[in-house]
């Protein structure tokens, strides 16, 4: 997928505009307002990433296999020897160093599903990691961490509700309520969830080269969805042992609050300023939206249940809204 370096790719993510040197086969090429602010994204090929120099550790976030770097007010994010992103905040520019042996794909996941979350909380805004679905204008969003189980359950809604994203969620808190943003359609599934939730297997693409998930490619299960949307609610998932009952719980809003902080995108948690901004804005997150613990077995003939819990909760939710109009 090597392009000549004069052509240009553009692609909306978020309310942003991304303007890159190869396309991205994750999002189809589109052409936005000039309103919408560009992020330019340049590439550097290297024999190793390792040889950079990065400046001074901030900090190592061992889930997610990276390292944050500072040098001279730029950041940057290594992901071990797959790829490095230098983050020109100023300039809204990312610098992709990658090693020669790195896959298209996976540095397409990695900028989309992990860079540009986290650049974009730099700049001040409320990004989710969170997949969401959207039913009669009003927006559910599902927390917990990798792993849990979002993905899947959003991906079992389909022909019932609109998937907004699998992963981040771009959240803007007004006054009285909190509206979302998808960044980009994607729905990224492993095999057994693939598997249980489809008749017939869907069409599929590696997601990154050190990871068994397929990302969907068919529009008609990862459509194209744009505009913003109410956020009516948020359920925290909570794995429960095989054979359990389907459940639904409020939580206060201490802890819907420290959930909010748990679940932002965040690229430099050791910053006072940066801290006091994210918890300032989990604080109003939870005074407008209320959460709720949504414990359920993980099996797919289940999830059937799940979804009647979570649609008589939103019905509930929605008829607050219409008191509220």
């Amino acid at each position: 997928m090597q392009s000549s370096r004069r052509q240009k790719f553009r692609y909306r993510f978020g309310n942003h505009i991304l303007q890159t040197e190869r396309p991205l086969v994750s999002i189809s090429e589109s052409i936005e307002p000039d309103s919408y602010s560009t992020i330019f994204i340049t590439e550097i090929s290297h024999d190793a990433v390792t040889t950079i120099s990065r400046g001074q550790l901030v900090w190592i976030d061992s889930n997610a296999s990276f390292s944050v770097w500072l040098s001279d007010g730029a950041y940057f994010i290594q992901f071990d020897e797959l790829a490095g992103f230098e983050l020109l905040l100023e300039q809204s520019t990312i610098r992709i160093h990658r090693p020669h042996e790195t896959m298209d794909e996976t540095i397409e996941h990695l900028l989309l599903d992990q860079v540009l979350p986290r650049f974009l909380s730099k700049t001040g805004e409320i990004v989710l990691h969170a997949s969401a679905i959207a039913q009669n204008g009003l927006s559910v969003a599902f927390l917990g961490e990798s792993g849990a189980g979002k993905s899947t359950l959003s991906a079992s809604f389909a022909g019932e509700a609109t998937l907004l994203t699998d992963d981040a969620l771009v959240t803007m808190c007004s006054g009285t309520s909190a509206e979302v943003i998808p960044t980009y359609p994607t729905l990224r599934l492993c095999t057994a969830s693939i598997q249980g939730l489809f008749e017939n297997p869907p069409s599929t693409m590696q997601m990154a080269q050190y990871s068994t998930k397929r990302r969907l490619t068919s529009k008609s299960h990862v459509p194209t969805v744009h505009g913003t949307f109410e956020l009516a609610c948020c359920f925290l998932i909570n794995r429960n042992p095989a054979g359990s009952n389907v459940s639904i719980e409020s939580i206060g809003q201490k802890q819907a609050c420290m959930t909010f902080v748990k679940s932002m995108f965040q690229l430099d948690p050791t910053n006072r300023t940066t801290m006091e901004h994210t918890l300032n804005s989990a604080i109003k997150l939870s005074e407008l939206v209320p959460v709720y613990l949504l414990n359920y077995p993980h099996e797919f003939d289940r999830l059937s249940q799940v979804r009647e819990a979570v649609k008589d909760c939103l019905g509930k939710r929605a008829s607050h809204y219409g008191t509220q109009r």
